[in-house]
């Protein structure tokens, strides 16, 4: 459909309308969705070209479909082009936006995500630290979006080789998850596995299968034993 509407679109005369940057927009979600990230990147290049010659520099469509090839290229393990998107975003956002703006904390929780694959936590968590303390004054502690930067931070402190603050706030993950959407949500499932290693890797063996076996338990009772997470 997207492709048809595209076609048509070109066939216009569209030299001052923004419509088959929408449509390359539109299809590069829809390839990524589908899976074919190569081309979602190649089509969302396009949509971003056709952008910058329909609309102004500092057009918030620019910039979101900048941040959405960022995604494409840390999905694609191109970390560094990705850092890259996301700073060049980022430095767009901040004469658009208040610091607080909910497209800038998420743009620097990606380039967090982005620079912690390029093996450099301290920078990333600095990142992922102004996101936590945003994200909990917009949308509480309990919030899903709070909860993942709690587990990006998670991340930090583990590649920091900080495993005692990484355990603490893996723990406090696990019981707030546990609150918000039950003992067998698979969010909860997965909160409780990660913590489970963190504790591994301590050593602290006893605790870590009994956290483990919990889990598994859930997983089996939510998924069913022929799941291939359960085996």
């Amino acid at each position: 459909m997207f492709e048809d509407a595209l076609l048509r679109a070109s066939a216009e005369n569209t030299h001052v309308s923004p419509r088959p940057c929408w449509l390359l927009n539109s299809l590069g979600i829809l390839y990524d969705q589908q899976g074919n990230t190569s081309l979602a990147k190649e089509t969302q290049q396009k949509a971003l070209a056709c952008q910058e010659q329909q609309l102004s520099p500092n057009d918030l469509d620019i910039v979101l479909t900048i941040n959405e090839l960022g995604r494409i290229a840390r999905h694609l393990s191109h970390y560094e082009e990705a850092e890259s998107l996301h700073r060049r975003a980022l430095a767009m956002l901040v004469e658009l936006f208040d610091e607080t703006d909910l497209h800038i904390i998420w743009t620097k929780s990606a380039l967090g995500r982005s620079i912690l694959k390029q093996g450099r936590p301290s920078e990333a968590l600095h990142f992922q630290q102004q996101v936590l303390d945003v994200r909990i004054q917009r949308l509480g502690r309990d919030h899903p979006h709070t909860l993942w930067t709690m587990s990006d931070i998670v991340r930090c402190f583990r590649d920091l080789g900080r495993l005692k603050c990484a355990i603490d706030l893996q723990q406090e993950i696990v019981d707030r998850i546990t609150r918000v959407l039950g003992p067998r949500n698979s969010d909860t499932l997965w909160a409780m596995d990660s913590l489970a290693l963190l504790l591994d890797e301590i050593q602290d063996y006893e605790t870590a299968k009994t956290v483990q076996r919990t889990a598994f338990a859930g997983q089996v009772e939510t998924l069913g034993e022929a799941h291939p997470h359960c085996l």
